[in-house]
C-alpha cells in the first residue's frame, strides 16, 4: 500500500511462494512505477532488478566438501513455504549428487519447517533416529 499511494520511494523485496506467484507479484511490482528489487530469486521477468547471492552454487560447494569427507548420506532440511534460496540451495545439492555419482534419496529430503530452529532441529533429530540415520545434514 506504501508503494501504492507513494508514501515510499521503492522497495526491496523478498518473495516466497510457488514460482509462478513470486513471478507474477514481480511484475506486479515492477509495475507500481516505483523502483523495485527482488532478492535471491530467479523466477522474475528478463527486466526485473534483483540482487542474488550463489546460492546453487554454495549448496554445490557444501556438498562436495561433506563428500570429501567422507559422508555420502547428506540430509537436506527446507521451508514448507516454497523460498527462491531453498529452491537453489536442493538443486545444488541435487546437481552435486548427480556430479559425484551420488544417488539422489528423497527420503533424505524433509521441506516440512515452518518454524526454522524449532522445525529444524525436531525434523534432525527424527532423521537421526532413523534405522538408517544420514552421515550429515544441510539445513536451508
Amino acid at each position: 500500500e506504501s508503494l501504492k499511494d507513494g508514501r515510499a520511494d521503492g522497495a526491496v523485496i523478498q518473495l516466497y511462494g510457488p514460482r509462478s506467484t513470486r513471478k507474477r507479484c514481480a511484475v506486479e511490482a515492477s509495475n507500481l512505477g516505483v523502483p523495485v528489487v527482488i532478492i535471491d530469486d530467479t523466477a522474475l521477468p528478463a527486466d526485473t532488478l534483483s540482487v542474488r547471492a550463489s546460492q546453487e552454487a554454495a549448496a554445490a560447494e557444501l556438498t562436495r566438501l561433506l563428500v570429501a569427507q567422507g559422508r555420502d548420506r547428506i540430509a537436506f532440511i527446507g521451508d514448507a513455504v516454497t523460498w527462491a534460496g531453498v529452491e537453489q540451495r536442493l538443486a545444488g545439492y541435487r546437481a552435486e549428487l548427480r556430479r559425484l555419482g551420488i544417488g539422489f534419496d528423497k527420503s533424505l529430503v524433509r521441506l516440512e519447517a515452518h518454524d526454522h530452529a524449532v522445525d529444524g532441529e525436531r525434523l534432525a533429530e527424527q532423521m537421526l533416529s532413523a534405522p538408517a540415520p544420514p552421515s550429515a545434514i544441510m539445513c536451508s
